[in-house]
């Protein structure tokens, strides 16, 4: 999922801080990145400046990395943004249990979801020949 691709790349850059901070200009190659976060409730809101070019630490970015992931969990994303997320979720695993998340549930979810999306494509694929067919008796019946 590129949403969870730009989360990430922005968390690893960047301090957080909040309110869509005064020192950081709409022309910024991450403005949107971190503006997205900020609306999602990822960046906190109570600071005028984002400071992006302090460094974080591990603790940090794994703290805002999980509370991404809670947030993913609780929206609909793609079976290319679970493919990164899963990625994430293995490279970051130690840290993330060390917080409490579980990575082997999160990735039986992913999968779970990842099932889901094909059971759904080839559904959608099952009605679109059907709806062909519909079209071609609608045209037999004029």
């Amino acid at each position: 999922m590129k949403k969870i691709l730009i989360i990430f790349i922005a968390v690893t850059s960047i301090t957080f801080s909040s309110q869509m901070y005064g020192d950081i200009s709409n022309e910024h190659w991450a403005y949107r990145a971190i503006e997205n976060l900020y609306i999602n409730g990822i960046l906190p809101k109570d600071s005028t400046s984002f400071d992006g070019d302090k460094n974080i630490n591990k603790y940090d970015l794994v703290y805002y990395l999980s509370k991404t992931l809670n947030k993913i969990d609780e929206t609909k994303a793609s079976q290319s943004d679970l493919l990164i997320l899963e990625h994430l979720v293995y490279d970051f695993s130690n840290e993330l249990n060390k917080m409490g998340f579980n990575s082997e549930l999160y990735i039986k979810k992913i999968k779970a979801n990842e099932d889901n999306i094909e059971i759904l494509k080839k559904s959608i694929r099952n009605n679109e020949i059907e709806i062909e067919k519909l079209k071609l008796e609608l045209e037999k019946m004029k």
